[in-house]
């Protein structure tokens, strides 16, 4: 999840893990995290 929060896992040895995302929450945290409104795109030249 957005939080890191572990939903799933293989255990010790080589595996793969199919789960679930909740896509409501995931857009919802995206949309309240702030530091997201405050980036800057720049890019200096010379």
């Amino acid at each position: 999840n957005p939080w890191g929060n572990i939903l799933g896992s293989v255990g010790t040895g080589p595996g793969v893990v199919i789960t679930d995302i909740d896509r409501q929450e995931l857009q919802a945290t995206r949309k309240n995290f702030q530091v997201l409104n405050h980036r800057r795109m720049s890019c200096r030249v010379g």
